[in-house]
C-alpha cells in the first residue's frame, strides 16, 4: 500500500485534494518501533505527527502513581494530531504493543499542510481533533477518582474548547463549526 493510498483511508485526510495529498505524502519519514518503544510520553511536548501504518499502540496515562491503559489502537490510525493543532503536550504515553510501522512528520510540514488544505477541511479537521480529544478526555475522566476527575476533566475540557474557538475564530460558519459550538455548550454546561 504506498502513502497515499495509506492517508486516504484516515479520516483525517477524507476530502484532500490529490495533489495536496500526493505532496504530504512525499515528505513522510518512514519509521518502525519494536515492543516497548514509546511513540508519545505523557507530558512531553511532540517532535512529529505519526500515521501507525500497521502495529497496535497502547495509550497509558499516569494516575495516582499507576500507569493506567486507556485503549489500544491498530493501525491504519494518527496519533498527536491534536496535540500539534494546540500546541499541547499529550495527556497519555504511547507504547508500541506489536512492531509497528510508521510514517512520519515534523511538525512545520504538518502544520504546512493544515494551512494549505481548503478553508472548509480545515474546520473539518479542527473539529475532528478537537472531539476525538474529548473522548481521549472522556476516558481519563472515568479512571482518576470521582473527586479528581470532574474538576481535572472538565478544566481540561474547557480549556480545549476556547483553543478550538480561536482556531475557528476567522473561519466562516461550517457545519464542522456548529458541531464544536454544540460540544463547546455541553461541555461548559457540565457542573465542575
Amino acid at each position: 500500500m504506498t502513502t497515499v493510498e495509506v492517508l486516504e483511508g484516515l479520516d483525517l485526510f477524507e476530502g484532500v485534494e490529490r495533489p495536496l495529498l500526493e505532496d504530504f505524502a512525499g515528505k513522510a519519514v518512514p519509521d518502525r518501533l519494536t515492543i516497548g518503544d514509546e511513540l508519545f510520553t505523557e507530558g512531553k511536548p511532540l517532535e512529529r505527527f505519526s500515521v501507525v501504518v500497521t502495529g497496535r499502540i497502547e495509550w497509558s496515562r499516569c494516575i495516582n502513581g499507576v500507569d493506567v491503559i486507556l485503549s489500544q489502537r491498530e493501525g491504519p490510525t494518527y496519533a498527536g494530531a491534536s496535540n500539534v493543532l494546540t500546541g499541547d503536550p499529550p495527556v497519555a504515553s504511547g507504547r508500541a504493543v506489536t512492531e509497528v510501522d510508521l510514517l512520519t512528520w515534523d511538525i512545520p510540514t504538518f502544520k504546512s499542510f493544515l494551512r494549505n488544505a481548503p478553508t472548509e477541511h480545515q474546520a473539518l479537521l479542527r473539529s475532528l481533533l478537537v472531539s476525538r480529544e474529548a473522548d481521549k478526555i472522556e476516558r481519563i475522566r472515568n479512571l482518576i477518582l470521582p473527586s479528581q476527575s470532574i474538576a481535572y476533566a472538565t478544566g481540561r475540557a474547557r480549556q480545549l474548547v476556547d483553543r478550538a474557538r480561536s482556531c475557528l475564530a476567522d473561519l466562516p460558519q461550517t457545519e464542522a463549526r456548529k458541531s464544536l459550538d454544540t460540544m463547546a455548550e455541553f461541555v461548559v454546561s457540565r457542573p465542575m
